[in-house]
């Protein structure tokens, strides 16, 4: 880090994410063009980090979950922090039509009892409900979450 990022306060050195040389008439264009693999070893990195520390907390056995099942329990009752998925990771889930949970098995709602809808496209319901409830969502690059089935989080409790 050079003398004048020594400099930044601590919230605006932990957002660096480092140099780019640029003409001073530079287009956005080639700004961007400048700017892209600095931003893209600055993701790699985080996101390796992020799957480090689920891995970690998968290990330890608290706050994290991995695979479908208990992934889609934890979104549904909000207890997700940060959701972690692969762009092609994707199941069929079912959602109850009165109370809006998803389950990843079929039959009536666990909440209410009430029908359940079929979707396809799971991995939308997770998203969303992760949203809905607050959470954060990582689309993982890397093959980190393989064992997983594409899918896991960082729970909040």
């Amino acid at each position: 880090m050079t003398r004048a990022a020594g400099r930044l306060l601590s919230g605006a050195r932990s957002a660096f994410a480092g140099w780019a040389p640029v003409a001073a008439h530079a287009t956005g264009a080639e700004l961007l063009e400048a700017v892209r693999p600095v931003l893209e070893r600055r993701c790699a990195a985080k996101e390796a980090e992020t799957v480090a520390r689920w891995h970690d907390a998968l290990g330890q056995n608290i706050k994290a979950s991995a695979g479908w099942g208990p992934t889609v329990e934890a979104a549904s009752d909000g207890r997700v922090d940060l959701l972690l998925y692969e762009s092609r990771a994707n199941q069929a889930l079912e959602r109850c039509s009165a109370c809006g949970r998803i389950q990843f098995v079929d039959g009536g709602c666990q909440l209410d009892s009430a029908e359940l809808e079929r979707c396809d496209d799971g991995i939308d319901l997770v998203l969303h409900r992760t949203l809905e409830f607050g959470g954060t969502v990582l689309p993982v690059v890397q093959d980190g979450l393989a064992d997983a089935g594409g899918i896991g989080a960082l729970l909040r409790y």
